[in-house]
Formats: C-alpha cells, sequence, structure tokens
C-alpha cells in the first residue's frame, strides 16, 4: 500500500511538472517562437506601410520637409527577464513656421485617419493609439520628432536579443 501510494504520488509530480515546463514562457518552443518572429516581421511591414502613408502628408500638415528618420527594433522588458521585441519608426521633419498651427493640424489629420487623439499637457505635443499601433509627435523650435511603434509582441529571450540587435535602417519614405 505504502509504495502504491509513493508510485501514484510520483506519477503526480511528474504530470504537474511537465505541465509547468511546457507552459513557461520564453523555452525554445519552435512554434511559438516562429509565430513571434511571423508577428514581428508583419508589424515591421505594417509600421512601415503606415508610416509611408502619413509622412507626406504630416510633412504638409506641418509645413515642414521630412529629413529622414531610423526604423528599428527595441527589446520588450529589462535583462535578464526580456519579453519580446516591438518595432519603432522615427520619422523626422525640419521645424514648422507654426507650431502651434501646426500641432492642431497634426490631431486633426490622425482624429480624421481614426486614431484615438490625446493631448497631454505639453502644447507640442500630439498622441495617438489606432489598433495596436501608437504614435507621439512632438513638434518643435528646431525640428519635429514623430515616434510610431508597433507595440510589444512577446517572445522569448532569444528573439528579442536576436531582433532587438537588428542594425536600424532609414524610414521608408521620409528622405
Amino acid at each position: 500500500m505504502r509504495l502504491l501510494r509513493r508510485i501514484s504520488l510520483l506519477a503526480v509530480t511528474v504530470l504537474v511538472a511537465g505541465f509547468g515546463l511546457t507552459g513557461c514562457g520564453g523555452g525554445g518552443g519552435g512554434d511559438s517562437q516562429d509565430d513571434a518572429r511571423s508577428r514581428l516581421d508583419s508589424d515591421e511591414k505594417s509600421v512601415d506601410a503606415l508610416v509611408a502613408d502619413l509622412v507626406p502628408r504630416l510633412a504638409k500638415a506641418l509645413k515642414a520637409d521630412a529629413s529622414g528618420g531610423r526604423a528599428f527594433y527595441r527589446t520588450c522588458g529589462m535583462e535578464p527577464d526580456l519579453t519580446g521585441a516591438e518595432y519603432t519608426s522615427n520619422p523626422q521633419f525640419g521645424a514648422s513656421p507654426e507650431a502651434g498651427a501646426a500641432v492642431d493640424r497634426v490631431a486633426t489629420l490622425l482624429e480624421d485617419d481614426g486614431w484615438a487623439v490625446d493631448r497631454p499637457a505639453n502644447p507640442e505635443v500630439v498622441e495617438g493609439t489606432l489598433k495596436q499601433r501608437s504614435i507621439r509627435i512632438q513638434v518643435g523650435a528646431h525640428g519635429t520628432d514623430v515616434k510610431v511603434a508597433g507595440g510589444c509582441v512577446d517572445s522569448s529571450h532569444d528573439v528579442a536579443v536576436d531582433y532587438g540587435s537588428r542594425p536600424a535602417k532609414d524610414v521608408p519614405g521620409a528622405g
């Protein structure tokens, strides 16, 4: 009887440990990591297309030329517990001759495109969200900085490091 209890306890322990290991994130699970890579690649294409569409319209609203910018992946979380990666595009624009009016025009442009727009206390800043995308635009005296982010995609530590270490590239359509 005692032996049967030990065998039953051992069987339950093995089952619980097995379920615990398969439920943990960050492992080397091929399918989930392939899915994370696919989602990150898809986000990059989607954000690039969104930015390529926005750049000329933002330039018009700002009355300023696009002056380039960089797009890159950044990791989510902090070492040693990276939880994923996010694709971010930072198109840059020259100074706007009418900064206050430009902020209003940019906010209207985003609202017309369906973005949920927020005007924080800083009168130079417009922020917005659309689906899983976020945008932050700061109109400054010497130029305008835009940040469009795709949202953090959960992945293993290895996938986060892989994408986070990829070199930055020029923002498509921004100069």
